[in-house]
């Protein structure tokens, strides 16, 4: 509701049943009964006017509106000339003080409960007040429509000028003349208050009446103007123009047209004419009456808004992602049924696989019904019902389409605007991707080893089953943690910051690997083979961190067995010693020559040795593989860290297999020191092994960096021996490739190989 006051006088706002102003209503009601032609030809030339079915002058009181004058009222109301203020909008106009605006009556909660909308079918209102010469709000002049009507402002400036001339005669005086001649003239002074401009010709095309406005319009006054022909006014040309348009008017034609005028070098203005014939009581037109309405501000802002589209349409038909425009489809009982292809850009077609000329002015449903199945159907109305936004990704498998799309839907007037793009090769993508890492995440856990993601500052994003389930824990209890605060490491504040400084080192690209004992399920502890690698980004950054454990404990076990092995055999060797040095001094007494000296000195050292390997396989006679290989190449490393580089979980090698492999390896290091890979110093052998089930071990032996490789012209010694020592001795495969970048070795032999 929009209020508005005359300057000249301020309506006194009370409530309906005020005394003065009843008072005042009921003296108003027998000034308008006098002047009922007046007020008939006033509502009579503002229908015609603002083009509305209705137009009422109504008084109200406390209980009713009374109608004095009124124009396309349908019965019985038209002969009862009242209804109840249950039927009454003229009421809020009345306890308001200024205007009221209805465009959609059923939606507007002011009026959405009056009866006027069942029982009259209001649905849209336009009433400005009618003021006593007191000030007092008397009733209504309204404009009535039975459609849904977006009332134009120059509307409102007509019907309130319409108003203040019906004030206006009602300060002035008290009782109006019923002479129609002072009617007319009264009614020509209203008209000078509207912004319309008016005329009346005759059937010699003569004027008999003109506003203030029309003369204005010609450059001349309206007593210039009257009694002249309308050529001798507008001029010959103009009149040739407009003749035949008169001449059908005169015929009883109704005619409207819009006409755009200025001169060169002037701003166009754009007039709405309209000629309505004027019938005496045989229906014999006697004069037309002329209204012209400038619409120049309303059609440069329909130009501008024109302007506005045609460059929405041209970004949109640039766009790759697809724009539609709906309009609502409504049932008898105001129910969304379908929404009206109003708009598609070319890339919306494209997507919908349709042409454009196929979609405008069609169904949603019927083109494409396959949106109800989805639900994206009522998506849409709720998008209009509600105004809220609707987005939503959806894989759309219908009507002839079979693509992921994205959808972004908001509501224009009574539909929705929607923009939708196929993304169809990033959905598929992100499902590729979720389907690998599902598969990753299985695989890590269910492999031995403990395995871990940490962010960028130590921050533990992911940890394999095995790693939880040895410390009796769920993700959740771990994942977010830095690593080091985690269930396995913090029990010691030691092992805490040795892990933290690991971490640091990763940070700046460094690789770190270490035994390290951490704790596991009922507080225990284990130890494992620590290693940290860090995860370097194409400009040198560290992404992620992979942590991985593997349980050495069985390892750790052996080492200290071994060390008191180490210990006894100390023990002994310093007995053995001892009896070494009496043995000799015994046996170089008692011998008769050097000769018989060595050959029982011999037989009994050999028999001491025999003991010390008894010793030295008291651990079931087995032989660590990696502390082999360590002690075989490393006399040939310079630089035992960085030129020999191993990987392989150990394996625990049977005598005969550790003599046979010993040998293979003494060979291939001499080998390496005199021509290959350790006889450069940026040279380096990789050692990898792995057990390959069936008790045997396949290991690799690849050699980087060195001099050029050329397969040898014969096969030579060494290589014999090799083949030799794996085929003949273990049943084992040995194969050599000489590789130009360096000579790769793979080995197949057995772990268990017994003394027989």
């Amino acid at each position: 509701m929009v209020i508005s006051n005359s300057p000249a006088l301020r309506p006194a706002i009370a409530k309906l049943g005020d005394s003065e102003r009843l008072t005042a209503v009921a003296k108003a009601a027998l000034e308008f009964d006098q002047n009922a032609a007046f007020l008939d030809e006033l509502t009579k030339l503002i229908q015609f006017t603002l083009e509305v079915p209705v137009v009422l002058v109504s008084l109200v009181t406390d209980e009713r509106q009374v109608f004095k004058s009124a124009r396309g009222l349908s019965e019985p109301v038209n002969t009862e000339r009242e209804t109840p203020l249950s039927h009454s909008f003229c009421q809020h106009v009345v306890t308001s003080g200024g205007p009221l605006i209805v465009s959609d009556a059923p939606n507007t909660e002011l009026v959405c409960d009056n009866l006027a909308i069942r029982d009259l079918g209001v649905q849209a209102y336009l009433g400005t007040p009618i003021l006593s010469p007191e000030g007092h709000v008397l009733g209504s002049l309204c404009a009535i429509d039975s459609l849904t009507r977006g009332w134009l402002d120059r509307e409102l400036r007509i019907l309130e000028g319409f108003s203040r001339s019906i004030t206006a005669e009602l300060v002035a005086r008290s009782n109006f003349s019923r002479d129609m001649e002072r009617v007319v003239s009264r009614l020509a002074r209203i008209t000078d208050h509207a912004p319309v401009m008016l005329a009346e010709f005759d059937k010699d095309y003569r004027y008999i009446f003109v506003n203030q406005a029309y003369a204005e319009m010609v450059k001349a006054t309206p007593d210039e103007i009257l009694g002249k022909e309308v050529a001798a006014v507008i001029g010959d040309t103009a009149f040739s123009e407009v003749e035949s348009r008169m001449r059908a008017a005169l015929a009883g034609e109704t005619i409207e047209y819009d006409l755009q005028v200025g001169d060169a070098g002037e701003q166009h203005k754009y007039l709405r004419v309209k000629y309505v014939p004027e019938t005496d009581e045989c229906g014999e037109t006697q004069s037309v009456i002329v209204a012209i309405t400038d619409y120049t501000t309303e059609a440069m802002v329909q130009e501008k808004l024109e302007q506005s589209r045609q460059r929405l349409v041209t970004a949109h038909d640039l766009s790759p992602d697809g724009f539609m425009i709906f309009q609502a489809i409504r049932d008898d009982n105001g129910e969304i049924a379908d929404f009206r292809f109003d708009y598609t850009n070319d890339a919306g077609a494209k997507i919908a696989g349709q042409p454009a000329e196929e979609l405008i002015g069609l169904g949603l449903l019927e083109k494409l019904p396959g949106n109800r199945d989805e639900g994206l159907f009522d998506g849409y109305v709720s998008v209009v019902e509600t105004g809220e936004i609707f987005r939503r990704t959806v894989y759309y498998a219908h009507d002839g389409l079979d693509l992921w799309i994205r959808i972004t839907a908001m509501k224009l007037e009574d539909g929705f605007a929607v923009s939708f793009s196929d993304v169809t090769k990033r959905k598929q993508s992100e499902i590729a991707l979720a389907e690998n890492a599902d598969r990753l995440q299985r695989i890590l856990d269910n492999v031995v080893a403990f395995v871990g993601i940490l962010d960028a500052d130590g921050v533990l994003k992911e940890a394999n089953q095995t790693a939880l389930d040895a410390a009796g824990i769920a993700r959740e209890d771990v994942v977010g943690l830095p690593f080091w605060e985690t269930y396995w490491w913090s029990h010691d504040p030691k092992t805490q910051a040795d892990l933290r400084d690991a971490i640091d080192r990763a940070k700046s690209g460094e690789l770190t690997r270490y035994d390290v004992e951490i704790r596991v399920a009922d507080e225990q502890a284990i130890w494992i083979d620590f290693q940290l690698i860090p995860l370097v980004n194409e400009d040198g950054s560290i992404s992620e961190m992979v942590p991985s454990g593997v349980d050495i404990s069985g390892r750790k076990e052996s080492e200290i067995h071994r060390e008191l092995l180490v210990g006894e055999l100390n023990h002994r060797v310093r007995n053995s010693l001892a009896t070494i040095q009496a043995m000799a001094r015994q046996t170089i007494r008692s011998a008769s020559g050097m000769d018989e000296f060595d050959k029982t000195f011999s037989a009994r050292l050999n028999a001491i040795s025999a003991a010390h390997d008894i010793v030295m396989h008291e651990n079931q006679g087995r032989a660590s593989l990696q502390t082999m290989i360590e002690r075989q190449i490393g006399p040939y490393a310079s630089e035992l860290s960085s030129q020999l580089k191993l990987s392989g979980r150990d394996v625990a090698l049977s005598g005969p297999s550790a003599h046979a492999i010993g040998l293979v390896l003494h060979e291939l290091a001499t080998n390496a020191a005199k021509y290959g890979a350790l006889s450069l110093s940026d040279g380096c052998i990789k050692i990898s092994w792995q057990e390959a089930g069936n008790g045997f071990v396949d290991m690799t032996w690849e050699e980087k960096n060195g001099p050029p490789v050329s397969p040898p012209l014969r096969v030579g010694f060494g290589s014999r021996l090799i083949k030799q020592s794996l085929e003949y001795a273990l049943g084992g495969t040995a194969d050599l490739e000489y590789a130009p970048d360096g000579l790769i070795v793979r080995l197949q032999f057995p772990k268990d190989v017994s003394d027989e």
